[in-house]
Order: C-alpha cells, then sequence, then structure tokens
C-alpha cells in the first residue's frame, strides 16, 4: 500500500525539521554549559583567585584553603640556577578603575610607616588621596571612577581592619570580606617592605623600651583568634634591658618577618606539638613561597631602588624620591660583634629569608637594568 506522493514528501520534510530543531537544542545547550563553565574559571591576571562563593551549597563561611589559591607564576617565572631561584621579573596589568586591590602587609620596623605614607601622599593619581578630615590619620584612596571603594588595602587607608600589623595568615583570612565580595573575583595585589634581621629587631627592641607596644596584635588563623604572646606584666615593657628583650623567647619579635610571611594554618597555627624544628622548617619554606607569590617587594636598605621597582611593577609614578634614613635608633646603639651575633643567631630564620629576598631583589634589579627599563 503505497501512500500518496504529496504525503511522503510531507512525512519526510516533517523529519528533517525536527531533526533540526533537535540539533538546534542540542547545540544550545552546549554554548550554555560552555560559557558557564569558562565563568567560573580563574582569570590569568588573577594573583588570588575566588571560586565563586554559589558553589557552596548553603549559606556558610567557605573554606579558606579552598578560596584562595597562591599562584606564584602569575607574576613570576622561577627557574634554577646553581641551587638558586632565579626570577623574571615582569609588571602586572594592575587596573584602578576596575575591582584589582592593593594589600599592603606592614612588617613592624621595616621603614612600612614611611613607604605607607608615601603610598597615600606622594603617588601621581587621576584622583588623588585625600583625609576626608585634616585631623584624622586615614585617607580615602578611591577609584577615579568611584566614590566609594578604594584601590589600596593598607594602614593609612582602610585601617587594622584585619588586626594591628596583620600578618599573611590573618589578611589572606579577612581582606576579602572587607570588601565584602565573595560572589565575585578580584585580583589581589600584595606586597610588603624587608629590613636586615638584626638592625629589625634592635629597632623593634628600641620601640618596647620606651614604652610602645603591639599588645593589642592578634593571629586570625582558621577562624580563631590567638593574642601575641606579653613577655612583660602591666601596661608596657619601658626600660626592658638588652639581655631582657633577647631571653624572652617567646617573643614575637624574634623572627618576625619569616613569621609574618608563613602560612600559619600549616604549622596548626601556633606550632602546638611540633617539633622547634620542623615548625622552623615550615614557617621558612612557607614565608619564602609566599614572598615569591607577592606581586613586588622592597628593601629598607634599598629606598631608591624600591621606589623604581614598584613604579615599573605596578605603572605608576611617585613626585618624590625616597630617602634612606642613617640616623636610626638601631645604627646609634654601640653593640659588641658577640651581642650582633647572639641576634642574630635567634633570628636565624629572618636571616635566611633575608638572604633569598636580597638575591632575588636584585636580580629584579639587573634585569631591569640589563632591558634598559631603569638607571643603575
Amino acid at each position: 500500500m503505497y501512500e500518496p506522493l504529496g504525503q511522503n514528501i510531507e512525512r519526510k520534510w516533517w523529519a528533517i525539521i525536527k531533526t533540526k530543531k533537535l540539533a538546534t537544542f542540542l547545540a544550545l545547550i552546549i554554548l550554555v554549559s560552555l560559557f558557564a563553565y569558562m565563568t567560573k574559571m580563574p582569570k590569568t591576571g588573577d594573583i588570588y583567585t575566588k571560586i565563586p562563593y554559589n558553589t557552596v551549597s548553603t549559606y556558610e563561611k567557605p573554606n579558606i584553603s579552598e578560596i584562595f589559591q597562591p599562584n606564584a607564576e602569575t607574576t613570576v617565572a622561577t627557574v634554577t640556577t646553581l641551587g638558586t631561584t632565579t626570577v623574571l621579573f615582569e609588571k602586572v596589568q594592575f587596573d584602578i578603575n576596575s575591582t584589582d586591590v592593593m594589600v599592603f602587609l606592614h612588617i613592624q620596623k621595616t621603614g612600612g610607616t614611611t613607604f605607607g605614607q608615601h603610598l597615600v601622599r606622594d603617588l601621581l593619581l587621576r584622583k588623588n588621596c585625600y583625609k576626608p578630615k585634616p585631623s584624622l590619620k586615614r585617607f580615602n584612596c578611591l577609584r577615579p571612577n568611584s566614590h566609594v571603594e578604594s584601590w589600596l588595602f593598607s594602614r593609612y587607608t582602610t585601617g587594622w581592619k584585619c588586626g594591628l600589623h596583620a600578618d599573611w595568615t590573618s589578611l589572606n583570612e579577612c581582606v576579602h570580606e572587607y570588601f565584602y565580595d565573595l560572589e565575585s573575583k578580584r585580583n589581589y595585589y600584595y606586597f610588603t617592605i624587608l629590613r636586615e634581621p638584626v638592625s629589625r629587631y634592635l629597632s623593634e627592641y628600641a620601640h618596647v623600651r620606651r614604652g610602645a607596644t603591639w599588645r593589642t596584635a592578634h593571629l586570625n588563623c582558621q577562624s580563631n583568634q590567638y593574642p601575641s604572646p606579653l613577655c612583660f606584666t602591666g601596661e608596657n615593657w619601658m626600660g626592658v634591658t638588652l639581655d631582657e628583650f633577647i631571653s624572652c623567647r617567646k617573643n614575637w619579635a624574634i623572627n618576625r618577618q619569616t613569621r609574618m610571611l608563613a602560612d600559619l594554618r600549616q604549622i596548626n597555627c601556633t606550632g602546638e606539638g611540633m617539633l622547634p624544628e620542623d615548625q622552623d622548617r615550615i614557617m621558612l619554606e612557607t614565608a619564602k613561597k609566599n614572598l615569591l607569590s607577592f606581586t613586588y617587594f622592597g628593601l629598607t636598605e634599598e629606598q631608591e631602588k624600591s621606589r623604581l621597582m614598584f613604579e615599573y611593577m605596578f605603572d605608576m609614578k611617585f613626585k618624590v624620591q625616597f630617602q634612606m634614613n642613617n640616623l636610626t635608633l638601631a645604627s646609634q646603639m654601640q653593640l659588641p660583634e658577640d651581642k650582633r651575633n647572639e641576634i642574630r643567631k635567634i633570628n636565624h630564620l629572618d636571616a635566611e629569608l633575608y638572604e633569598f629576598a636580597r638575591e632575588i631583589f636584585y636580580q629584579r634589579w639587573e634585569s631591569l637594568v640589563a632591558r634598559g627599563l631603569v638607571r643603575d
């Protein structure tokens, strides 16, 4: 029994149309899925890349170690030469008009106060930082296209929002919460200043001896808060002798730079239950790793080189040159060599970290000089 010719043709065309509709529908599903996947992928320029908050099934605080994944390769390339790390220094695409944020990790007695003031007073910007009130120490450093959002997270802009002289571990858990942006991606560009360890330690001693303290400083680690250990009773440690200062081995002044740059989650925050040598090894390893992941770091002893390297890295200019202060309290202390060696010995982690940092710093400087980007 044959169908009429007209019905047969109609049936075939209808089958073709249905097939095309199905193919179009499947292609649309594939395109939508691909777009959703691509929007969740981290951008190659991210220094710290966030997993979108909506991937968490319930509205709970997500695992910080999953949200932030340090990626040193986004700012530096590393190769091994004669057992040392060689770093190829390349500028980043910091976008002050976007959501990018600079985060200044301010280590005590490294010249961070002076550097922080340069950032808010001396950068040449389309919209200069300003004080909302003359009596305030704090500045507003707002994006050129915003009246509310800051591009700089530092003492002089946001204050001590993550704690007094917050370390890397504390900042890593806190900075993103300050910006209330867990559902968006944001690039955080970390930087810091390092100083020769014996001079830094003596400067902190002089600071404490005259009655100043950081007694309210604390560590934020894995959603817990740990107060800084105190070596004194009462309000301060005014008049402390150097020997007394050295003898307090729980003092955070010892190896402070390493501790502040280390990932303290890797030692269960406080190192409790660990062998001292294991704790030291992990702190030093993670401090070096984090330093390499930083967009930039400077040296207290190299003010002008540090300025020029910052300008190159962020494509910004300061309106003043940086001056080295050679009349510090530490430089005026006349100490016998054996006492300096004793201080160097207890700060052995900082000594190794600083030598590592110096090597990287001068390699970066020489690479800029060789390419004609700065003058030596």
